[in-house]
């Protein structure tokens, strides 16, 4: 069979892939986004864990599990596009036709077909007569053949039982000629052959659709498959599964896989959970995935500081009127960022979530390049020299304290950026009447970026009552000024928190959380989805975030 070459037969779908032939559609780890522009991965979009299970030396089986809707078919694809330019690989689709496939797969259409033929390969495949490679083991394959020739074998043998290894059956099953009984699976035989001794990759989509088409047991087609192919002629086999329980078939599997979708209050949370992987440590058990157009995308670890790369961080683009998130994508949801003006609550919520410093530096940066003078206080302490560290050098050497104000208790060391504050004169220091006797390098309308933490461990001193009526009091004279104020919060500690409710109803209220292992970022006011922060790799714009759906 011809690279490239496409069956379709009985409802069953077939394709052949080497990466060497073929378009790389996206497979360097681009995803789409609505209106052309795309967030750029740095690695593949399987699972790191996954990509070193198939990699490893030998021969590997994959159970995936799952309810129906929860990707898969997608996720089984993405292996494949994976792993291609290493190993070969063939594609069974037992439930829909090539052009069902197609349709809700684009991109499938340069990894499969052949270009060479202008994408009009439909050569069927046909099983060999006899002979075969030297080594190459059909034991179990012929026995399950002679077995359906006698009608010793139904379609309701799911029990452990039927789990025994070949060599222990009982002799006496009659062996037909090869290709009679089983032409799909004759085919990946075939396949294999053609690669062995090598290793390649058999994904078949899925184990009930063959079972039922052949009338056999899945755990007998499991069994035979895992004992031919994986452990005697070094295919590796992705196994899909229609169920979404635990079952005996999980034992067969070198590693397993359940993937899960949960609605949360309007929102889609999608979970990758790692049941077992041998041979590969799982360090995160549980992953977080999005399918989008059509691709299975799980993030890799995050750089333990990216968070603070602003340093180097360059500018990102919004219209007229408006701030950046620092998240380009986010942006664009919300109409350009950030309204100039408004108020806007970032919220912290279910422990310390370092991508808070990326958004309070890049909600900074981007104020100051927009020529806007800032008042700042911070959520961790901020000298002259940390600033330096964290803003780029082209920015930072064009402002002055004329242009940010960092406001912090008074200290020894005075600093052209800081201003004193403190004590039990909130409003009169925070005031607008300061901002512009402090900000005299630039025009108002300001930004006030407010840590409320911070801020009130300034102000430990005021009674909580008077503190938030003066924030309020402030907050009204910001509004009136047409500033924007951005109130940074964590609601990690209850007993300590001021409800920021109570001082201002915001305008734009974002919420940053993390969720299995990762990080998203959604809206409660306006209503957003989960967002997943993710790592582009990109320089000068590391972080962006994708819709989870």
């Amino acid at each position: 069979m011809e690279k490239g070459e496409i069956k379709d037969r009985d409802g069953i779908s077939e394709g052949v892939a080497e990466g060497k032939n073929m378009e790389n559609d996206g497979a360097a780890g681009n995803v789409e986004r609505p209106g052309g522009s795309s967030v750029s991965l740095q690695k593949g979009k399987i699972p790191v864990s996954l990509e070193i299970f198939f990699t490893k030396k030998g021969s590997r089986s994959l159970i995936i599990r799952g309810g129906a809707g929860t990707g898969k078919t997608t996720l089984a694809l993405e292996i494949a596009d994976s792993l291609r330019e290493r190993m070969p690989v063939r594609y069974v689709a037992s439930r829909m036709s090539d052009r069902t496939l197609y349709n809700q797969f684009p991109w499938l259409a340069s990894v499969i077909f052949d270009e060479r033929n202008g994408g009009k390969s439909r050569v069927s495949i046909e099983g060999r007569a006899d002979g075969g490679k030297e080594g190459f083991s059909r034991e179990a394959l012929n026995r399950l053949e002679g077995r359906i020739e006698q009608g010793l074998v139904t379609d309701e043998e799911d029990d452990l039982s039927d789990a025994v290894p070949p060599q222990f059956e009982e002799e006496g099953g009659i062996i037909v000629d090869l290709g009679e009984d089983l032409p799909e699976l004759e085919a990946i035989y075939n396949f294999v052959e053609e690669a062995y001794p090598n290793t390649s990759l058999v994904i078949l989509d899925s184990v009930e659709g063959l079972a039922e088409k052949y009338g056999i047991s899945k755990a007998r087609l499991v069994r035979t498959i895992q004992y031919d192919l994986v452990e005697e002629d070094n295919a590796n086999v992705v196994f899909v599964m229609e169920q979404d329980r635990h079952t005996h078939l999980d034992y067969f599997g070198d590693g397993v896989v359940h993937l899960s979708f949960t609605p949360e209050d309007g929102r889609s949370l999608r979970k990758i959970t790692f049941e077992k992987l041998r041979g590969v440590p799982i360090r995160e058990s549980v992953k977080l995935y999005t399918l989008t157009n059509g691709r299975f995308f799980s993030p890799q670890p995050l750089e333990k500081r990216v968070h603070i790369l602003t340093s180097s961080q360059r500018e990102i683009p919004t219209p007229e009127g408006h701030i950046s998130t620092g998240f380009v994508e986010l942006d664009r949801v919300l109409g350009g960022g950030l309204p100039v003006g408004s108020l806007i609550f970032l919220e912290e919520r279910s422990g310390s979530i370092p991508h808070m410093d990326w958004m309070e530096m890049s909600i900074l940066l981007s104020g100051l390049r927009k020529k806007m003078g800032v008042m700042w206080v911070p959520s961790q302490m901020a000298t002259e020299q940390m600033a330096r560290k964290y803003i780029p050098p082209e920015v930072f050497s064009s402002i002055d304290g004329g242009h940010l104000r960092i406001l912090e208790v008074p200290t020894a060391v005075p600093s052209r950026f800081t201003a004193p504050v403190g004590g039990d004169k909130l409003y009169q220091e925070l005031a607008p009447s300061q901002a512009r006797y402090y900000l005299t390098k630039v025009r108002e309308p300001f930004l006030y970026l407010i840590d409320l933490h911070s801020l009130h461990w300034m102000y430990s001193n005021t009674p909580k009552g008077r503190f938030i009526n003066e924030m309020g009091i402030l907050l009204s004279t910001l509004r009136a000024s047409g500033y924007t104020t951005v109130f940074l919060y964590s609601t990690r500690e209850r007993e300590s928190m001021i409800d920021p409710y109570s001082i201002g109803i915001p305008h734009i209220h974002l919420v940053l959380e993390r969720k299995a292992s990762e990080y998203v970022i959604y809206g409660e006011r306006p209503f957003l989805p989960y967002f997943l922060i993710v790592d582009t790799g990109e320089e000068g714009r590391r972080l962006d975030v994708i819709k989870l759906e």
